[in-house]
């Protein structure tokens, strides 16, 4: 087990910071379903703070075109960018 961290920052239509979020938690996950929690965190805190036009940034092409394309699979990666969508 290791541990995984992440976080997010907010910006406005300006670009200048607005508020941020980091966290950790003790986890088995690859880094690509590491990339795939991150974002849902980010989701999640967008929608604690009432905020309801968001744009999300990553860097991460594969998690991207899981998100466009809707493929589904039976994997933990695919678990979470279900739960993305479903946001």
């Amino acid at each position: 087990m290791s541990v995984i961290s992440f976080g997010c920052c907010a910006r406005n239509s300006a670009r200048q910071f607005v508020k941020a979020q980091t966290g950790w938690q003790h986890s088995h996950m690859t880094v690509l379903e590491g990339e795939a929690m991150a974002l849902l965190e980010a989701i999640q805190f967008a929608e604690h703070q009432g905020w309801d036009k968001v744009i999300f940034e990553s860097h991460s092409a594969t998690l991207a075109n899981a998100l466009s394309t809707h493929r589904r699979g039976n994997s933990e990666f695919h678990a979470i960018v279900t739960c993305i969508v479903a946001s």
